[in-house]
C-alpha cells in the first residue's frame, strides 16, 4: 500500500506529469523517488512471503523479535533490489551508450552494421550466385547479368 501511495506522490507532486525530474527533458537519470516504489514492492513481497504460520512458529521458538525479523526482511529486500538495479544499469549502459554521436555515419549502414568495401561486397555477391546457381531461373540470371558457360 505504501508503494502505491509513493507512486501517487511521485507522479502528482515530484514529477508533475513529466517523464523525469530533469529540466532538459532528456530523462537520463531517475530521481530517488522513482526508486522508492519498486523497493517497497520488493519489501512487501518479502514481508508477505515471510509471514507464514510455519515461519512465525520457527521465529517464536528461536526467540527472534518481530522487529528484528522485519529489519532482516527489509535488508534482504534491499540487497535484492540493489542487485537488480545494478544489473539493469549494467545492461542499459552497455546496450545504449550515451555518446551515440561518436559513430561515424559514413562507415555505417542504416541498420548500424559497418559498410563493406566493394571488394568484399563483390565476393559476397559471387558466393551467393555460386550457391544459388542451380536454383535460379534464366530470367533471374539475365537480370543479375550472370553468364553461364556450358562445360562438357
Amino acid at each position: 500500500m505504501a508503494a502505491g501511495a509513493s507512486r501517487i506522490v511521485e507522479i502528482a507532486f515530484v514529477l508533475r506529469d513529466r517523464g523525469s525530474v530533469d529540466e532538459e527533458g532528456k530523462g537520463d537519470e531517475a530521481s530517488s523517488w522513482q526508486y522508492l516504489t519498486p523497493f517497497l514492492l520488493y519489501a512487501s513481497g518479502f514481508l508477505f512471503m515471510g509471514a507464514t504460520e510455519e515461519q512465525m512458529a520457527f521465529l517464536s521458538e528461536a526467540h527472534v523479535s518481530h522487529v528484528s525479523y522485519i529489519l532482516i526482511l527489509y535488508s534482504v529486500s534491499f540487497l535484492l533490489f540493489l542487485f537488480v538495479a545494478m544489473l539493469l544499469h549494467l545492461y542499459a549502459s552497455h546496450a545504449w551508450p550515451l555518446d551515440a554521436a561518436t559513430k561515424n555515419e559514413e562507415t555505417a549502414e542504416a541498420n548500424g552494421a559497418p559498410r563493406m568495401n566493394g571488394h568484399i561486397e563483390r565476393r559476397m555477391r559471387d558466393a551467393e550466385q555460386f550457391e544459388l546457381e542451380g536454383l535460379m531461373s534464366d530470367d533471374e540470371d539475365r537480370s543479375l547479368g550472370v553468364k553461364h558457360t556450358q562445360s562438357t
